[in-house]
């Protein structure tokens, strides 16, 4: 899960071009973002309460505005969310709105079969996007896991050295080796997560068992230890609660 510094911005490039944004506000993390625009009920709703300073940045910079035109519309900028990669690379995100649900963590879906799903698609996308990107196979595997966390997915040693197996060769054999492994990751996640839960509700039931204050004094006359009834109780109540004076 990305838990790294949010902005939302208006960009006037229309494919993102990182020179040409203004931000309109930043987050903590992406929860914030997701509690901020969970909001609004889609991406009109979200532009018009940021109407005025969408206005004034676009009156200032229309110059740039005009040279973003199409033939047909008018283009006036795109909000979007992104962050700084460790790279300090600019990173995108996905933002979330009542009306439409964003994915930030594989473990949160229904089921195992629809994470594995889940992850096989946001695999399949990212594999051909990098195949198609003249990138050092090392800068691959970094972009690569970087998609992934984005899911709260987690790539292991292991999983890199299949991944450099693939961008060497990309075949069958090396991509399906990928998708065994991410289902095997996948799998043993649910099983953890549904342990977890499990211990979590003995856990909860064993603090609700309550053993009211006679029970407790009976517990203790049954104890074998001559010391732990001298320390509990007085004489005569030993000698009338228990057979310590009786034994043989």
């Amino acid at each position: 899960m990305i838990d790294k510094e949010i902005c939302l911005a208006l960009f006037i490039d229309k494919y993102n071009v990182n020179n040409h944004y203004y931000i309109l506000k930043k987050f903590k993390n992406i929860n914030e973002l997701d509690d901020f625009t969970s909001k609004f009920n889609d991406y009109e709703e979200l532009r018009k309460y940021f109407e005025v300073d969408i206005s004034e940045y676009l009156m200032d910079n229309r110059k740039i505005v005009s040279e973003n035109e199409t033939k047909n519309k008018k283009f006036k900028g795109r909000i979007s969310a992104f962050y700084y990669n460790s790279r300090k690379e600019m990173e995108f995100v996905e933002i979330k709105y009542q009306k439409r649900k964003v994915v930030r963590d594989y473990l949160l879906l229904n089921n195992q079969n629809d994470a594995v799903s889940f992850m096989k698609k946001v695999i399949d996308i990212a594999l051909e996007k990098l195949n198609k990107k003249p990138l050092l196979k090392r800068d691959k595997v970094y972009y690569y896991i970087n998609i992934l966390d984005k899911y709260n997915y987690h790539v292991s040693e292991e999983e890199k050295k299949y991944l450099y197996e693939y961008f060497t060769y990309p075949s069958d054999k090396n991509y399906n080796n990928i998708i065994v492994i991410m289902k095997t990751n996948v799998r043993r996640q649910f099983k953890l997560k549904e342990e977890k839960k499990t211990n979590e509700a003995l856990e909860q039931s064993l603090e609700e068992v309550v053993i009211d204050d006679d029970a407790d004094e009976f517990l203790k006359y049954n104890s074998n230890s001559d010391e732990d009834l001298f320390l509990y109780h007085d004489i005569d109540e030993i000698d009338k609660y228990s057979n310590r004076f009786r034994r043989k």
